[in-house]
């Protein structure tokens, strides 16, 4: 007997620190560029100018086991 599942849909969400607002938006940039999705569920910028960033990526993958 054949088991068939699928992931619907499934995301991970990260907390990232990066050392500058610069370095945060060339890392969406690049993001964008490999078109995943994801979504900034938050975003603060501290006093040394670095910024803590929460961060859901979504993994839309549809997977069929036999």
């Amino acid at each position: 007997m054949a088991y068939r599942w699928q992931i619907l849909r499934s995301a991970v969400e990260q907390e990232i620190l990066f050392p500058t607002e610069e370095c945060y938006l060339s890392y969406l940039r690049t993001l964008d560029a490999k078109r995943e999705p994801y979504k900034v569920v938050s975003e603060s910028k501290k006093d040394d100018g670095s910024m803590v960033v929460i961060m859901r990526k979504r993994y839309n993958n549809t997977i069929f086991m036999e």
